[in-house]
């Protein structure tokens, strides 16, 4: 009878122990879980500026909300890409030294440190396109870019 009585209380013992277990676990787990979705949704953003003139592009200056990245060459033909990481939104300003002179152009993409990637093209004529390409939905599987022109 005393038997009985010891396992019954272990029994008892033993489920508090398995209810905080997996109450633990359930916490890991989603910690874990928006740790994924964190880590995949927020960084640095990319810059790439291409140069499609036949001259090469000196002084290439891209600055926005805490940050000012300068690429001092850009040889004709050729294109680089630089990480930025901005304080909060921020729009960008793109400024280079041309034979035509200093451009100076700004609003030329949106960046949140949300792995954004906003391509700066150099047309011939030293005119600025861009287009904002948001990296959120790229994954090792699948690489489906959202793109927005401008």
């Amino acid at each position: 009878m005393e038997d009985a009585k010891e396992m019954e209380s272990s029994k008892q013992a033993a489920i508090p122990v398995l209810g905080i277990s997996i109450f633990v676990l359930c916490l890991v787990g989603m910690f874990s879980t928006l740790w994924l979705i964190h880590g995949n949704t927020y960084g640095p953003d990319r810059i790439t500026v291409s140069n499609q003139t036949s001259k090469p592009l000196s002084n290439v200056l891209l600055i926005g909300n805490g940050f000012k990245e300068e690429i001092p060459r850009i040889p004709p033909g050729q294109s680089v890409t630089v990480e930025v990481d901005p304080a909060g939104d921020s729009g960008l300003t793109v400024q280079f030294s041309s034979p035509k002179g200093v451009v100076n152009k700004s609003d030329m993409g949106y960046l949140c440190g949300c792995k954004f990637h906003v391509q700066i093209t150099i047309l011939p004529n030293y005119e600025v396109k861009s287009d904002l390409i948001s990296l959120r939905r790229e994954t090792p599987a699948r690489n489906e870019l959202v793109r927005a022109e401008q």
